[in-house]
């Protein structure tokens, strides 16, 4: 009798924890969520540098386009 008293005891004990299991957790991301703060501002974008990286080649005047036919999709905008 002692062995199931003890499971029953254990059981017993392990009933708080069992029920946090039950708690309602979101699971994605909504619209009022926000970032969570951790001693930092929200992240901002470097300016683009004046001038272009040695590495990068200068563009060309004139690149080449590709023709596309035309599907008269203008034409139809009113």
């Amino acid at each position: 009798m002692t062995g199931r008293s003890a499971i029953l005891v254990a059981l017993v004990a392990l009933l708080p924890v069992l029920g946090a299991c039950g708690e309602v957790v979101p699971t994605a991301a909504s619209a009022g969520d926000a970032l969570p703060a951790f001693g930092v501002g929200p992240p901002r974008l470097r300016e683009p540098p004046a001038t272009r990286p040695a590495w990068l080649s200068d563009p060309h005047p004139n690149p080449e386009r590709y023709r596309v036919p035309d599907d008269s999709f203008l034409d139809h905008l009113g």
